[in-house]
């Protein structure tokens, strides 16, 4: 099976036949994936992503490489690299909470952006935050008070200035802010760059968190 041809078809049409849908399900759910966990889960994601039928045994199945780490039970996945770990989580997070925006799983990826154990898995999980605050009104005051906090916490500590950036963005997003007015270039803010209007409309929203 040619999974990285299979991947630009499933890119352009959105769909698989049921036999590989099957095949991919079962290689997942067996770990038996070789060094391909990571586009077997891709192809699942993009699969579900395209709406309509959306299975939720997929969604569990995705839900476990959250926190992806080897070994794991039943089975040992070969992914045994952080590198290879830390892609695998990313993209689950971005499935979820991106393609997906699962309300089930706010609470996870609200967890996720605030975890500096994997600051790339928090990066991803800072941009699905977004998401929620968009799809579900409810979830927007909670995650603005997140972003808020990490734009404030990134201002302070150099190493904290690429999520900070990430942060603000996601805010930009999430206030619908026009793509012509966000900032591009170095991925960090200062105090000069961000526009402090945006910040207190994003304290607004902030405030509303119970």
């Amino acid at each position: 099976m040619d999974l990285e041809h299979m991947l630009e078809s499933v890119k352009e049409t959105r769909s698989l036949p049921d036999s590989i849908a099957r095949h991919i399900v079962e290689r997942l759910t067996l770990g038996d994936t070789g060094n391909d966990t990571y586009t077997y889960l891709h192809l699942l994601g993009l699969v579900n992503r395209s709406g309509g039928s959306r299975h939720m045994q997929d969604v569990k199945l995705i839900e476990k490489f959250l926190r992806y780490t080897a070994p794991r039970e039943p089975c040992d996945y070969p992914d045994q690299t952080p590198f290879q770990q830390s892609m695998v989580r990313k993209l689950a997070v971005k499935i979820l909470g991106s393609w997906l925006v699962i309300e089930d799983y706010f609470e996870e990826v609200l967890f996720l952006a605030q975890d500096r154990a994997d600051p790339q898995v928090a990066i991803v999980a800072i941009g699905a935050l977004a998401e929620y605050g968009l799809r579900y009104a409810n979830f927007a005051p909670r995650v603005a008070q997140v972003l808020l906090d990490l734009i404030q916490r990134g201002l302070e500590d150099e190493d904290m200035r690429v999520e900070a950036y990430s942060a603000y963005m996601a805010a930009l997003n999430l206030l619908g802010v026009p793509e012509s007015e966000r900032p591009f270039g170095e991925l960090k803010i200062t105090r000069d760059s961000i526009s402090w209007s945006y910040m207190t409309q994003l304290a607004s929203l902030a405030a509303k968190a119970q």
